[in-house]
């Protein structure tokens, strides 16, 4: 007859020690070819893991549609402005930002989505995603892009990256209203835009 002695089994383990399976961007597309993925699915390709987008607010629509009527009267021709659609940074993520400008027409893309080296600038708009956009800071640097803005609806200011350094970018300033933001590639000459006018009083 065997006998058992009662053991406490603890269910705090450490979660760093679970690995999550990390996706490249073809086999990101082929669940998506195979029905795992849905159209509806709002997910995004980051450094390998696929990951829920936060649900869009009204605000949140009405800033990314305001900062596009914003910046597009200022673009150069040869450039356009993307909303809400996906960019290949590498074999390991494929965002959909909520604006970038891109080098070439809408017509450019129909085979493949842009990569880092046809892209100027993105933008993107932080209600309850502030430390999200922070991580994908590291993304777009890798992938070379110029410049990366985080709006951030709460505190009304803006994070602003430049200058792709590896894995980071070697400047990173945080703009108020009452400051301004110059912008280079895919933009006129000397074109300036105010903070106070890319996020505007809500409400």
């Amino acid at each position: 007859m065997s006998t058992s002695t009662p053991f406490p089994i603890k269910t705090d383990g450490d979660p760093s020690t679970i690995s999550p399976r990390r996706f490249s961007v073809a086999e990101y597309h082929k669940l998506a070819e195979v029905g795992v993925l849905r159209e509806d699915d709002r997910v995004e390709l980051i450094d390998g893991v696929i990951s829920s987008k936060m649900v869009h607010s009204p605000v949140h629509d009405a800033i990314v549609s305001w900062i596009e009527q914003q910046l597009r009267p200022h673009l150069l021709d040869g450039w356009f402005l993307r909303i809400q659609s996906t960019i290949t940074l590498d074999d390991a993520s494929e965002p959909e930002p909520d604006l970038a400008v891109v080098r070439g027409t809408p017509l450019t893309y129909l085979q493949q989505h842009p990569q880092g080296s046809s892209v100027a600038l993105v933008i993107e708009v932080a209600e309850t995603s502030l430390g999200r956009d922070r991580y994908k800071a590291t993304a777009y640097a890798r992938a070379g892009i110029p410049a990366y803005w985080i709006v951030n609806l709460k505190q009304r200011r803006i994070e602003a990256f430049r200058g792709p350094d590896g894995a980071e970018y070697r400047e990173s300033n945080l703009l108020g209203l009452e400051d301004g933001l110059a912008v280079e590639l895919g933009f006129a000459d000397e074109t300036r835009f105010n903070v106070a006018d890319l996020i505007p009083t809500v409400g």
